[in-house]
Parts: structure tokens; C-alpha cells; sequence
């Protein structure tokens, strides 16, 4: 959703609406478009299958990914979706450096965790128009600040965490705790255990 809403520029759009504007801004095609993942587990692989079905060409890169191929994609890649856990090697995976690689234009959505971006690199990137826009559902404090220059942007698209947040996933989360203590007591594997 995030990557329809940053390819339309909704946030401007509405803008736009309440200032009675028509047509502008404009948004952009994603057919032909490449989107680069990063994070190929369960959720970058679906955002895979839906990028394809919409006609985007798509880059994944995971854990066992070079630096070469990373910046590679950076370089190809209209949009940059994160999907990797927060470690030591992904704190600050996306920076001044990195941005520098990227197409001009290109937008990037986090839904890993804040800190896999640095922050000041991406509001700099931002404001330079180096990087067309931002989706943001993770923060580097949560709750975040809405008055932080970062979301007062008008090319970021900021959600309070909730990438998962449906009725349906709270039931399939229900339905797996009812499992996993099923399971637990018959002494067999746990579903999708969590460290």
C-alpha cells in the first residue's frame, strides 16, 4: 500500500484537494518501474509476488547478499522497500553514501525498523531532492514526533507502525497463539517461533 501511495504522491495530492487544486502533483507508472527489496524472508518475498503482478521489475537482496550487489540494486532500483531485521550490520544500512547511489527521484519505504536508515542522511536526501519521497511505518522513537522537520515533509508518507495491523492478522495471530499452546502441550514443533 505504502508503494501505491508514494508512486501517486497522495500526501501532495490531498494537499492539492484542500487547496481546491486539480492535476498536480504527478504521480508515477510502477509498470516498468524496478523496485529493489531488502529482506527476501516471508513479507519481502509477497511484496515480491504483488511487484511483479503489477509489472515492476524487482531486485531482493538478503542476508547472504554482497555490498557490490546492494549498491547495485541501490543504483537500479526506483524504489528501496526495507524488510531486514535491525543488527549491526543493517544499523545504518541506508545513509549519505547510499543515497548518493541511488537514481535521482528514487523513494524509499522502511518497514523494518527506524534505525536501519539514518535519519538526518534521509531528511537531507529529502530536502536536496536527491530522493522523491519516504514511507515511513517505523520511527527512530516510537511513538514518533509529528512535528519532526522529517515528517513535516511534504514527500514522506508516515503510518504510526501498523504494517500488519488488521483485523484479520489479529485474528491469524490469534488463531496461532490457540496453536502453538496446542502444540506446547502435545510436545510437538511450535509454529513460527518467535526469539
Amino acid at each position: 500500500m505504502t508503494l501505491l501511495m508514494l508512486a501517486k504522491r497522495v500526501r501532495e495530492q490531498h494537499t492539492t484537494f484542500q487547496q481546491r487544486g486539480l492535476g498536480r502533483p504527478l504521480g508515477m507508472q510502477l509498470a516498468g518501474k524496478t523496485l529493489g527489496i531488502v529482506g527476501m524472508g516471508a513479507i519481502g518475498t509477497r511484496l515480491a509476488r504483488a511487484a511483479a503482478a503489477l509489472d515492476m521489475e524487482v531486485i531482493g537482496i538478503g542476508s547472504q547478499s554482497s555490498r557490490s550487489e546492494f549498491e547495485a540494486m541501490l543504483q537500479r532500483a526506483h524504489f528501496v522497500s526495507l524488510h531486514c531485521p535491525l543488527t549491526p550490520k543493517t544499523r545504518g544500512l541506508l545513509g549519505r553514501t547510499e543515497f548518493a547511489l541511488m537514481r535521482p527521484g528514487a523513494m524509499v519505504i522502511n518497514y523494518a525498523r527506524g534505525e536501519v536508515i539514518d535519519k538526518q542522511a534521509l531528511l537531507d536526501a529529502l530536502e536536496s531532492g536527491k530522493l522523491g519521497g519516504a514511507g515511513l511505518d517505523v520511527h527512530w522513537e516510537e511513538p514518533a514526533d509529528p512535528n519532526d522537520p522529517l515528517y513535516q515533509h511534504p514527500n514522506v508518507q508516515a503510518t504510526p507502525h501498523t504494517g500488519v495491523c488488521t483485523h484479520d492478522v489479529i485474528d491469524a495471530y490469534a488463531a496461532l497463539l490457540v496453536e502453538n499452546i496446542v502444540r506446547r502441550r502435545e510436545g510437538r514443533e511450535l509454529v513460527h517461533r518467535l526469539v
